[in-house]
């Protein structure tokens, strides 16, 4: 009986974990697709990300634009450091890669 009771609670755990990494995954997908609507409304920045290659990493970098960036592509402050470091390189590759 123990053995059927921790199989149902590891399935149980196992959906819902999923379910969780489903909605971050939407949520993340989301904020990147914010911050390409803005990166592509402004070429300088647009430009910026796409060829950025600084050693610290955006987070980092004290090149002026930057603030610039992360107020348009998080306006409501709702990225840590990290998810927006993610976003900007997700972004990076979508404009390094983008066919015209």
């Amino acid at each position: 009986m123990d053995t059927l009771h921790n199989n149902t609670n590891t399935n149980e755990n196992n959906t819902m974990l999923s379910e969780m990494e489903d909605r971050l995954n939407q949520q993340f997908n989301e904020e990147v697709n914010i911050a390409m609507i803005f990166l592509n409304n402004n070429i300088i920045l647009s430009d910026f990300v796409k060829n950025f290659n600084e050693k610290g990493g955006f987070i980092y970098s004290t090149n002026p634009l930057m603030e610039e960036i992360i107020k348009g592509v998080d306006p409501n402050e709702m990225h840590s450091g990290a998810s927006l470091a993610m976003c900007l390189r997700v972004c990076q590759y979508k404009l390094r890669n983008m066919t015209e």
